[in-house]
Formats: structure tokens, sequence, C-alpha cells
């Protein structure tokens, strides 16, 4: 059987709080569906931003100190199209 490649989740929130309840429930969904999934977390949008790690999916906290979960996906986007 062929091995499944992870999808990487990007979790982008202040909260620690935040990051271990959206952890459980990716976790429990993995393991219901059977599906390889990593989840890389950030303290902040620009931290995901300049690390510049790709992901198939992120999870945005709309309420962030300096850079909206809007803004960092419109900031996804844009790198998205240049790529």
């Amino acid at each position: 059987m062929k091995s499944q490649q992870a999808r990487v989740l990007a979790i982008s929130d202040d909260e620690a709080q935040v990051h271990e309840e959206l952890e459980q429930y990716i976790g429990k969904y993995a393991e219901e569906q059977h599906a390889a999934l990593q989840t890389d977390k950030y303290t902040s949008a620009e931290q995901m931003l300049y690390l510049g790690k790709a992901f198939d999916l992120a999870i945005l906290d709309i309420h962030m100190r300096k850079m909206s979960g809007m803004q960092a996906a419109r900031m996804c986007a844009r790198i998205k199209s240049f790529s």
C-alpha cells in the first residue's frame, strides 16, 4: 500500500489554549478518517508568513495583535498567485 503524504495545516493564533483545542480536534478527525495530517503552530500571522513554510490549509485567528487573520489570508493569496 502506498504511503499517504501528510497534509499540512497551519494554525495561527496568539492564544495557546486555542492551539491545544484545535490540535485535539484535528487529531481526532485524522484518527477517525485515517488521514495523515500535520499541524504547524504559529503565535502570529507575521511568524507564519515570515517562515514561508508550505501548507494545505490555514486556520487563522481574525483578531491578533499586529496582523489580522484576514490580512494574512490576503497575503497568502498574493504569494500563492506568484508561485
